[in-house]
């Protein structure tokens, strides 16, 4: 884990122990959320899909701004080429995002967000070879959040970044607990 990924996810301890432990406060503006999505990728020839797992905590300023912090696994994909050979895709990212909301009405919120990812991917080719790469990019979402209860949102978003000439696309939805 390089430097950056051990202060990312460092601040995303902290900020998520202080914030269950103000959580007698009652004022909703800090959560938690797991999101399953399906991501597309998709680089000059290349497209294809896996199954996402995003998890991370944020905080709302107001009604109409809030930042947060999350992990997202993009997936991995494995092929068979017409040689035998095996290959698999793994990629994976650290974000922080600021989020500009726009409240509907009481059960629904739509929402933008813009970010910074600190992201690496893995390429390995059985018995070839094995490749790496990492980076920082940006992400951009949007998204709509349905207020089920004062303590629980649902969550329907689409992301998109583009990593060295990689497009990443997921279409997520997940459960959120605000505190």
């Amino acid at each position: 884990m390089n430097k950056n990924r051990k202060l990312f996810a460092s601040l995303m301890v902290s900020f998520l122990y202080t914030s269950v432990a103000q959580a007698d406060d009652r004022n909703r503006n800090t959560n938690f959320f797991l999101t399953l999505g399906r991501a597309f990728i998709e680089e000059d020839d290349f497209k294809d899909e896996m199954t996402s797992l995003k998890f991370g905590t944020g905080y709302r300023f107001s009604d109409y701004a809030g930042f947060e912090l999350f992990y997202i696994y993009y997936g991995e994909i494995s092929e068979r080429d017409n040689l035998g050979n095996n290959s698999s895709l793994k990629a994976n990212a650290l974000v922080i995002n600021a989020i500009a909301v726009f409240p509907v009405n009481p059960s629904l919120d739509i929402y933008a967000k813009i970010g910074m990812s600190s992201w690496d991917a893995e390429l390995e080719l059985t018995n070839i070879a094995t490749a790496s790469a990492e980076g920082t990019d940006p992400v951009y979402t949007l998204g709509a959040g349905y207020n089920i209860d004062h303590d629980s949102t649902i969550r329907f978003e689409y992301e998109i970044s583009d990593y060295e000439g990689t497009e990443f696309g997921v279409i997520s939805t997940g459960f959120q607990h605000n505190f």
